[in-house]
């Protein structure tokens, strides 16, 4: 977010994750956006089982902090979240 002209780390988006992983929902912070979803994305990845603690999602995620067209990350995105529905580890 911007403040004074400048950007800073957006806080509430951190809180915000904080609190839907304590509540045990899925996140998934798209790092290639940057900022605070970098971090979170870099989070997740370091203690990838506290939050994708089912095998087979690892690859997918890290995928989520490559570089791409917005169409590229997107179907990135749309292909984790449907891998997680029809293993029912998220409802739609």
């Amino acid at each position: 977010k911007q403040e004074g002209g400048k950007k800073v780390l957006a806080e509430g988006v951190i809180e915000e994750f904080e609190i839907a992983h304590e509540l045990g929902l899925t996140v998934v912070p798209v790092g290639v956006t940057g900022s605070a979803a970098k971090i979170l994305h870099e989070r997740v990845l370091k203690d990838f089982k506290s939050y994708f603690p089912h095998w087979g999602y690892r690859k997918q995620f890290e995928s989520l902090a490559k570089p791409g067209t917005p169409g590229q990350i997107l179907g990135r995105v749309l292909d984790l979240v449907t891998k997680l529905q029809a293993d029912q580890r998220i409802t739609p």
